[in-house]
């Protein structure tokens, strides 16, 4: 068996599948599934149930596996590294 070539874009594609940026994607999709469903629900009621489930996925993932991820995000006030005694 061959192995596959060893490049940048074959080991950023295996980190992202890996599930290392899960976070950080739904921070940047869940306002815009909070949109699309919204688009839906008012104007195109058509498509609602998959803007149901795409939401609910949504809300899944970050609810519930990676709940752990956002605390750093969510928390009031931020904690303090070490550098910061200057």
């Amino acid at each position: 068996i061959r192995s596959l070539p060893d490049s940048p874009s074959l080991k950023k594609f295996t980190t992202f599948t890996r599930g290392r940026y899960v976070p950080l994607a739904l921070i940047f999709l869940a306002p815009i599934t909070l949109q699309i469903f919204v688009f839906h629900a008012s104007l195109a009621p058509g498509g609602l149930p998959m803007a149901i489930a795409v939401l609910a996925l949504n809300w899944y993932l970050g609810l519930g596996p990676y709940r752990s991820s956002f605390s750093g995000v969510l928390r009031a006030t931020p904690e303090r590294g070490d550098d910061s005694a200057a």
